[in-house]
């Protein structure tokens, strides 16, 4: 088992580049590969490239013969904040965010059948604040980074002229790293529940098997239909390192050797999609989903056992709440043929931030709710195409009320990001 593990982070190591503070439906980003970004992810009935794998594996059908697709982009952050009466106005010390995503696929000649592998950097969430003020009267480092990625083998069948099914396997891993004011050691004897004591956890790795099903119906040549299925996937994490600042006790820094992170997932997933051919140039989309993230993250439960010291509790366990709301996403995109070598692309993507204010969190800041996405494509010749797009996250901001969290009053999160994204495909 620890070498398949091994091997699987190896093969996701283009798309696990990743890091978070870049997320657009929950832990989601908003598109995977390049239309699919093009479009801002109204690409449920649009499908056509190898990141269709990721959003609606019917798609694949639609390749001709070969497809290789490179997808390469990073965000950077305008202005990630926490704020509260303690700590005052903070902003996240979060660097440059780079993503990667590598996909083929394969018409099987003379066959209906398409195959297609593909890694994807699906998402994820996390802020890093160094210098925090905090009720404590301490002042230390609050960071954490929770990130995702896919390995992601695929098939299509094309059952009629019109009709296309698709199905795809896809392998999650995941890694969580954290500092809560890991320098920090209070005991109060008076009142022991009062008692903070910091921690860093490091190393909790999960690989866990996922499935996604697609449809895609060609109504008529002008009008196609799309839908895309994903059931919830667990996101268990294990063999982690939890170390607890224990100084106040006498003990000084624990390591607890074996810590596990349960309660994450991602969400149960319905897409529904349009795509219209308006006309011989312009071509527009739309995707709906719903995204069941109230089942996905009610809690999360770190647990921590093996000290390395005899004195210590013998094992460490911290439950925070969760609850996530359901989240409707609403996408638009377009495309329009300037010329025979260049098209320019446009989309928009709003969803709901599934964080209810009581279990807001500074180390996951605000998930932008409104993403507007502006690109062009140019093909290079008779196989290769470059494509670039521009995509702004619009500044969100939401009061945090979380009593399970050591923050002062009146803590606020805002957060606002501009991404760019480069893809390199070619066609043979």
């Amino acid at each position: 088992m620890q070498n398949l593990r091994a091997g699987v982070v190896a093969v996701c190591a283009v798309a696990f580049t990743a890091v978070p503070g870049w997320a657009g439906n929950g832990l989601n980003l908003i598109g995977f590969g390049i239309e699919s970004n093009l479009l801002a992810g109204a690409d449920v009935a649009m499908a056509r490239d190898t990141g269709a794998l990721n959003t609606n594996p019917a798609g694949l059908s639609r390749i001709e013969r070969n497809a290789l697709d490179f997808h390469f982009g990073f965000g950077y952050p305008l202005g990630m904040h926490h704020r509260d009466q303690v700590s005052g106005d903070v902003k996240a010390d979060n660097p440059i965010i780079p993503l990667a995503n590598f996909a083929l696929a394969r018409r099987l000649t003379d066959s209906r059948l398409t195959l297609g592998f593909g890694t994807f950097a699906q998402g994820g969430a996390g802020n890093r604040y160094m210098h925090v003020n905090n009720v404590f009267g301490t002042r230390d480092e609050l960071s954490s980074a929770f990130r995702i990625a896919k390995l992601v083998p695929g098939l299509a069948y094309q059952v009629s002229e019109r009709s296309f099914l698709g199905v795809a396997l896809p392998v999650s891993v995941a890694d969580f790293r954290q500092k809560l004011f890991p320098q920090t050691s209070v005991f109060n004897p008076g009142n022991p529940a009062q008692s903070f004591f910091g921690t860093k956890l490091t190393k909790a790795l999960g690989v866990s098997a996922g499935l996604r099903l697609g449809a895609q119906y060609r109504v008529n040549d002008a009008v196609t239909l799309g839908l895309s299925y994903a059931p919830k996937n667990k996101l268990d994490l294990e063999n982690g390192e939890l170390r607890v600042n224990m100084s106040a006790l006498g003990l000084g820094e624990v390591k607890y050797g074996d810590a596990t992170v349960k309660g994450l997932a991602l969400a149960q997933e319905v897409g529904l999609g349009i795509a219209w051919r308006a006309s011989e140039n312009l071509q527009l989309s739309t995707k709906l989903a719903w995204l069941d993230w109230s089942s996905a993250l009610k809690s999360n439960t770190v647990t921590a056992i093996k000290p390395d010291n005899p004195a210590a509790p013998p094992s460490v366990v911290n439950t925070i709440s969760l609850d996530w709301r359901d989240q409707y996403v609403v996408a638009l995109g377009a495309s329009y043929r300037w010329d025979k070598r260049t098209a320019l692309w446009g989309g928009y993507n709003y969803g709901r931030n599934p964080i209810p204010e009581r279990t807001s969190n500074p180390l996951l800041g605000t998930f932008g709710e409104h993403h507007v996405v502006l690109g062009v494509t140019r093909s290079l010749g008779d196989h290769w195409q470059f494509a670039t797009a521009l995509e702004y996250d619009v500044k969100a901001s939401m009061p945090s009320n979380n009593p399970e969290l050591p923050f002062g009053p009146g803590a606020h999160e805002t957060g606002e990001l501009l991404a760019f994204h480069f893809g390199l495909s070619r066609r043979w």
